[in-house]
């Protein structure tokens, strides 16, 4: 069985939102970030109230996955 290590590195200051990085050894495979706007959004498109959303990019900057928690209420239980 051969493992993989992965190294998940989070950055944040006042002016940026959340910043995620994945790497494999050295070598950067992953960037994830943090939408502040995403409950907003996700509530004027109709996908429901969620507290926060990461997006994950790969290395050509192909969003690759989203990670987001629900807000549990009346209109999406």
């Amino acid at each position: 069985m051969n493992m993989t290590s992965l190294v998940i590195k989070c950055d944040h200051s006042i002016i940026d939102d959340f910043k995620y990085e994945v790497f494999d050894d050295d070598r950067l495979i992953y960037e994830g970030y943090v939408d502040i706007y995403s409950p907003i959004v996700n509530l004027v498109r109709g996908e429901g109230f969620c507290s926060s959303k990461i997006r994950v990019f790969n290395r050509s900057d192909e969003q690759v996955l989203i990670i987001y928690k629900h807000i549990k209420n009346i209109v999406n239980d």
